[in-house]
């Protein structure tokens, strides 16, 4: 994310759910906001035949059929009801990928008094080999499943049997359960998919899942966030923490990169108090929410946007491409620096 033009920093979305080496897809449980049909069409594809998403098959419509035939009762994906982009030309293809889809539309929040979004952007999938031995893997990441241009960031871990460390894993159970709860009888086989998605989470509630990292160890925590049983209320984590003068609210360095802002959240990041010695304040963001904040909200800030060559793209190059597509910031981060602690 940092280093846009360096290879090992890049992924794309069907690089991050291929199956290992030697197994294939078992079953699969994503969520995303907002949906595009046609990027779907690729992922199946990529999960259904082990192929990259760029590859003839795309081109071959046989091909895209015995892949999705292969995956349509394999995965289960959900969104926002009301956030799916059909093909321009749809065709029998849509069926298969309707089998898939589980729209949500969360009830009226009495507190709030408005309707909550349903908008996590998560992958939970397990793949088997010929043996019969699988592997599971955790994915989220700020993208939606679209062909949205902007500047994402993802994380994914596999299991591991060289840790011992299932507690961590019930948050993800959790959200699965939360899950079932949302497919309605009136979903495409919706006993299918209740199915698929408990036995899911009957088969990892004892796996352990690994960060494979030299800087973090295995120090994490999954925090499904405002939904789902034990859900966690991020308003409340240290990094928000409103108290004047809580010691654990202070932090040496602060990264905060996201595509919308709050002037309350920005302006008590920017407070004298919460910073220790030599403290740096860095704020990503796009150009467009700039004009939400006063200057003194974030005056001990370095604040950066993408350049207008960077966010027009496509249109700088050239005039006769049809679908144009602008690109700026999505990635939701916060990065935290307490003396030699590290949060993100």
């Amino acid at each position: 994310m940092f280093r846009p033009d360096s290879n090992r920093d890049r992924t794309d979305y069907s690089g991050i759910l291929m199956p290992p080496d030697g197994y294939r897809l078992d079953r699969a449980v994503g969520t995303t906001y907002s949906l595009d049909l046609e990027a779907l069409t690729a992922v199946a594809i990529c999960l259904g035949l082990s192929e990259e998403t760029d590859s003839k098959l795309m081109q071959n419509p046989i091909g895209m059929l015995n892949a999705l035939q292969k995956v349509s009762d394999k995965i289960v994906l959900f969104c926002e009801a009301g956030q799916i982009k059909v093909p321009t030309k749809p065709t029998a293809l849509s069926i298969l990928l309707e089998k898939m889809v589980v729209e949500v539309a969360l009830p009226k929040d009495r507190q709030l008094g408005r309707y909550p979004s349903f908008h996590p952007k998560t992958w939970v999938l397990a793949y088997v080999n010929a043996d019969g031995d699988k592997k599971y893997r955790f994915v989220v990441m700020s993208r939606n499943l679209t062909f949205d241009r902007s500047w994402d960031i993802s994380f994914a871990m596999d299991s591991s049997k060289n840790v011992r460390q299932k507690k961590k894993t019930q948050p993800i159970c959790d959200f699965l359960d939360y899950l079932v709860m949302n497919v309605h009888n009136t979903s495409n086989n919706a006993g299918k998919k209740r199915n698929l998605i408990r036995g899911l989470c009957a088969d990892i509630k004892d796996v352990s899942f690994s960060l494979d990292s030299k800087i973090f160890g295995e120090d994490f925590e999954v925090l499904p966030l405002g939904i789902g049983k034990n859900a966690y209320r991020m308003q409340e984590d240290i990094l928000f923490c409103k108290e004047r003068g809580n010691a654990n609210s202070t932090f040496n360095e602060l990264v905060v990169m996201s595509p919308f802002l709050s002037e309350s959240v920005i302006a008590d990041f920017n407070l004298t108090d919460r910073a220790l010695s030599d403290c740096k304040r860095t704020l990503v963001t796009r150009r467009s929410e700039l004009g939400k904040l006063k200057a003194s909200d974030v005056d001990n800030f370095t604040i950066y946007a993408l350049k207008d060559e960077i966010i027009d793209g496509e249109e700088e190059i050239s005039d006769e491409l049809a679908d144009k597509k602008k690109q700026d910031i999505h990635a939701k981060i916060y990065l935290r620096r307490k003396y030699s602690d590290v949060d993100l």
